[in-house]
């Protein structure tokens, strides 16, 4: 493990083989796909929840939490399966999945309902997001690996940005009548359902010899996961990115409410929020890549995300006390904030994490850091309602702690000597 960083792995002049940037094209639309429905459904989540199916709000963050870890406990199967089976399968099965889920949220009853489909839909993230990394590098190879990496995550913004414009348009009208926030399920269903119909275009010619190495029998996984989880230094940086994840996700899912519910801002600013956060992520990505991405160490860029975040968890701190009017400019200075914080913390830890992974090992690697990523996902929506019921300023001050903590954590991330290249 290794603190030192270099973004830029490409060789000059080089070029994928010929297959690789049709079934690139395709990969990219179902990713595409799948982000315009995220985009629209990230601003009415819990909105969706509590108004069109009745359920309290501390209610449905227990039930989302708890749906959230049993998903989580399936992560170690799915590095498996990766290693094992490859990973191109495993993300069309993960697309099928989730827009079924989604296609019968607007169907629960019961909190036992949402408990069952919330740890499916976890199970097939973690599934996804195992498999994405991998999958990629199947479609490109390692040369163009980075630079389709930073491909999928502007294709990601803008599909976030105009799922957040069409539920900009659709707001008003949905929030009068919260029967129709079902529309918001059913369109973010049918995009997992898009996005799979699309992966059907992704061809790679099959690896000759190398499957059969690559596939451990079924003796080798408990060995394989031991090395895994005695890789100390690649377990500190997990927990410094659960830490960074946590507080993203928690600015993510609280803010559309106190935008609502505290600062009583208009129906349109959650989704303006995203769109703003989106376009400033786009704009901060590429001049963070560009002032960190070459041979450096990593706690500059971390350390500069945890001061960032701390700008917009302050920024919100005294919304309770604030008349609407402040509604709009606290809510999107909070919101370009976080994406700034994002665009620096978010490469570094990736291009950390995947240094670490053998090659043996990518899926078992690649499942032990996203596990990272689900576990904030499970507890941001729990957490953070806890702290929103004990007051607004508890909820931002608190995070606000944790941003210090994280800044320390990283101090704890070990750096190799300036002459050395990552592993």
């Amino acid at each position: 493990m290794d603190a030192t960083v270099h973004l830029a792995s490409t060789r000059p002049g080089q070029r994928p083989p010929a297959h690789r940037p049709h079934a690139r094209r395709w990969y990219l639309a179902a990713l595409f796909a799948d982000a315009v429905g995220n985009g629209l459904w990230t601003p009415l989540a819990l909105i969706f929840f509590t108004r069109a199916q009745h359920i309290p709000l501390d209610v449905t963050g227990a039930a989302l939490t708890a749906g959230g870890l049993i998903g989580l406990l399936t992560g170690p199967l799915a590095g498996t399966l990766v290693d094992r089976w490859g990973a191109l399968p495993l993300v069309q099965l993960s697309n099928v999945l989730r827009g079924a889920v989604f296609l019968v949220y607007p169907l629960i009853t019961s909190v036992g309902q949402l408990i069952a489909l919330a740890a499916v839909l976890a199970a097939c993230e973690r599934l996804f997001w195992t498999a994405n990394t991998p999958a990629l590098e199947q479609v490109v190879g390692k040369d163009g690996l980075l630079p389709v990496l930073a491909t999928q995550n502007m294709l990601r913004t803008a599909g976030w940005m105009t799922g957040a414009g069409l539920a900009a348009v659709l707001s008003a009208a949905l929030l009068q009548h919260p029967g129709r926030l079902h529309l918001i399920a059913w369109l973010n269903g049918a995009t997992f359902l898009a996005a799979a119909l699309l992966m059907l275009g992704v061809r790679v010619p099959r690896r000759t010899g190398a499957p059969a190495a690559s596939r451990p029998a079924p003796k080798a996984t408990g060995p394989a996961w031991r090395r895994t989880l005695a890789d100390r230094p690649f377990l500190l940086l997990c927990l410094t990115q659960l830490a960074f994840a946590l507080m993203t996700d928690s600015l993510t899912v609280m803010l559309p409410l106190v935008a609502l519910d505290v600062l009583h801002g208009p129906s349109w600013l959650p989704a303006a929020a995203l769109i703003t956060s989106s376009v400033a992520l786009l704009l901060a990505q590429k001049q963070a890549v560009r002032r960190f991405g070459g041979h450096g160490s990593a706690l500059r860029p971390l350390r500069l995300a945890c001061l960032v975040f701390a700008v917009a968890f302050l920024l919100l701190a005294p919304a309770g006390r604030l008349t609407p009017g402040w509604a709009v400019p606290v809510v999107l200075g909070a919101a370009v904030a976080g994406a700034v914080a994002d665009a620096l913390f978010a490469p570094v830890m990736t291009v950390l994490a995947n240094a670490a992974a053998p090659e043996e090992y990518k899926g078992r690697y690649s499942a032990t850091f996203q596990l990272a990523w689900g576990a904030a996902a499970v507890l941001a929506p729990a957490v953070g309602a806890f702290l929103l019921t004990a007051g607004n300023a508890v909820l931002w001050l608190t995070l606000v702690a944790l941003g210090a903590a994280t800044a320390a954590l990283t101090a704890l991330v070990p750096r190799r000597g300036e002459g050395d290249t990552p592993a």
